[in-house]
């Protein structure tokens, strides 16, 4: 009887077949719950940001200001404070009731990042995020996300995490390059002055992050955030604010009272009774400031009949064919106009006009026109005439809010915030005059427009939409 014997083994190559396999598998469960650890984290991170929240809002019920982020830093514009940043630490931890333990689960020494406006009435909270599929990341109102990347524990960069904000959009300024909050380097940021040539990004409500020198970091809020936006202290420090008047805002003029142009320009507004120069804070002549009912604020009130103001011919404003520029003004006007004896049947509201070119007219069609009470807006290069309409008629029962911008090649109508209408600027030729800029008539003192004014900015650029709803919000 002859006994065989089996050999059996692996071969080489099946074993380095199930070597591979063995991990992968390995990999897949460790990658898996990573991810799992990952969403527990930023579960905790976002209670946590809540907690803080909720019990900020309650401190400011109780004490009716927030208190100061621990040990802050100063954002400021040329000395002038902005907001105040740093963590929420122990004490502010302390002072809204919650324990010293909420920090980061992850870089377990960091706290998050909370900032105030500089009345101490609006806060923001900050922090990061490790997981790019966290519901919270698609459905947050105040999400923001930029460079979306994978995780890093290391608390020294947060480039290659997700940042997410919570509450007012008071804005939160980082490192450029890292993202790391600019409290850490412990040292108060003036984005004019000492920190000009300094590269930050800025990250605020439902936009993309803003990345620049301090200078034009602040450009960006100061058209973004209706907060600032209200500030007139700062509003000469925007760059692209050629022309601004609240309306209210006076200034001595050879013993004669002007209307201040709060940019940097010095565009001051003349007021005229007739043909002949007044002072623009008289309370009793035409045209006189009124106080509003609807607001705190006051406004210039026109009679129709005799009275306009005037600045002697302001090139901050006086653009060409090709320039790109934004005009806003917020007005209340007469359905019914009182000087209506010329042709055309318009009424002027706002023009740089020669009877040979412009820059731009704002004028509503009167009573008398065949398409009445419509607001537009028009230039004209001699031979070329381009003008855009309000499809709506004009609504005399309250206040609105009017945005004209030329686009390179459109020219687009926005009414209290709102797309209205837009068409192509055919202008090919020069349009810029040397003309004076006039509301409320034309320049042969006729036209004349009836009721108030609040306010006018002119920026030498085409606000975005985003620009063009903090500004109408700002001035509500």
């Amino acid at each position: 009887m002859h006994l065989s014997k089996n050999n059996n083994a692996f071969t080489l190559v099946e074993l380095i077949v199930v070597i591979v396999i063995l991990a992968i598998l390995a990999t897949i469960a460790f990658l898996s719950f990573s991810s799992q650890s990952a969403s527990a984290r930023d579960s905790t991170r976002l209670a946590d940001m809540s907690n803080i929240a909720k019990w900020l809002s309650v401190f400011n019920a109780i004490a009716g200001k927030l208190p100061l982020p621990d040990s802050k830093i100063d954002i400021t514009a040329s000395w002038t404070i902005v907001w105040y940043q740093w963590y929420a630490w122990t004490s502010v931890l302390s002072m809204i009731k919650l324990s010293n333990w909420w920090k980061d689960p992850l870089d377990k020494e960091v706290y998050y990042t909370y900032s105030t406006n500089s009345n101490r009435a609006r806060y923001q909270i900050l922090w990061f995020l490790e997981d790019g599929n966290n519901q919270s990341l698609s459905y947050s109102p105040d999400l923001i996300r930029n460079s979306l990347k994978e995780a890093n524990a290391d608390p020294s960069s947060y480039s290659w995490r997700y940042s997410i904000m919570k509450w007012d959009s008071v804005w939160i300024l980082l490192n450029s390059t890292t993202m790391v909050p600019v409290q850490t380097a412990n040292a108060n940021i003036d984005l004019v002055t000492t920190n000009s040539g300094s590269s930050y990004k800025v990250v605020f409500t439902k936009e993309p992050a803003v990345i620049a020198t301090g200078t034009w970091i602040f450009s960006n809020m100061l058209v973004r955030s209706p907060e600032l936006m209200q500030d007139k202290s700062l509003a000469s420090m925007d760059n692209s604010l050629v022309a601004y008047w609240d309306m209210e805002t006076l200034v001595t003029s050879w013993a004669l009272m002007v209307l201040k142009d709060l940019s940097k320009y010095w565009n001051n507004w003349i007021c005229y009774n007739s043909w002949a120069q007044v002072s623009c804070n008289s309370t009793w002549q035409w045209p006189k400031i009124a106080i509003g009912n609807w607001k705190t604020g006051k406004m210039m009130t026109f009679d129709g009949v005799d009275d306009w103001i005037k600045v002697i011919n302001p090139q901050s404003v006086n653009f060409d064919y090709n320039e790109n520029h934004t005009v806003y003004i917020k007005m209340k006007m007469a359905t019914n106009q009182l000087d209506t004896n010329y042709s055309f049947n318009y009424n002027c509201i706002l023009e740089k006009w020669w009877s040979w070119w412009y820059p731009f007219v704002v004028r509503l069609n009167n009573q008398n026109n065949a398409n009445p009470n419509k607001v537009y807006y028009a230039r004209y290069d001699t031979v070329n005439l381009t003008a855009v309409y309000d499809t709506v008629a004009y609504n005399e029962s309250s206040y609105n809010d009017y945005v004209f911008i030329k686009s390179n090649s459109n020219l687009n109508l926005y009414k209290n915030g709102i797309y209205g209408s837009g068409i192509t600027d055919i202008s090919v030729s020069t349009t810029k005059n040397n003309w004076d800029l006039i509301i409320w008539a034309d320049n042969g003192n006729k036209r004349r427009f009836t009721w108030d004014i609040d306010e006018i900015r002119i920026y030498n650029r085409a606000l975005s939409d985003s620009e063009i709803s903090a500004l109408t919000n700002s001035v509500k």
